[in-house]
C-alpha cells in the first residue's frame, strides 16, 4: 500500500502444482484390522477391497489392540516412504506385494 498515491499494490499468488502421491490405495480399520477401503483402479493396483493387511514393510498390523490400530490409523508407516512390501490375507491366502509410490495428479 503506497499511502501518498492511494495506490495499491498487489503481488499475484503463485500456486504450487498440486500432486498426489500414493501406493494406490488406503485403508481403515474394521475390528482392529487394517482393511483395504480404496483402490485407483487405473493404476493396476494388485490389491482387492477388503484385502486385509498383514503386514507393511515387517511392521505387523494383524490382531492389533484399539490402541494399537489409533496410532497406526494417526501416523500411517507408509507415509514417508517411495517404496513398500505389503502382505496381505485374500480369503485363506496370504500374497506379498512390492509396491512404489506414484504421482497420480
Amino acid at each position: 500500500m503506497d499511502w501518498k498515491t492511494n495506490t495499491l499494490h498487489l503481488k499475484p499468488i503463485i500456486q504450487p502444482e498440486t500432486t498426489l502421491k500414493s501406493f494406490g490405495f488406503s485403508y481403515r480399520f474394521i475390528n482392529n484390522k487394517a482393511v483395504i477401503s480404496l483402490i485407483f483402479r487405473d493404476k493396476n493396483i494388485p490389491l482387492e477391497m477388503n484385502d486385509e493387511i498383514v503386514s507393511i514393510n515387517d511392521i505387523s498390523l494383524d490382531n492389533l489392540h484399539t490402541e494399537d490400530s489409533c496410532k497406526y490409523y494417526l501416523n500411517t508407516i507408509e507415509k514417508e516412504l517411495s517404496k513398500i512390501t505389503i502382505r496381505i490375507r485374500r480369503g485363506n491366502e496370504i500374497k506379498v506385494f512390492d509396491l512404489e509410490k506414484i504421482s497420480y495428479f
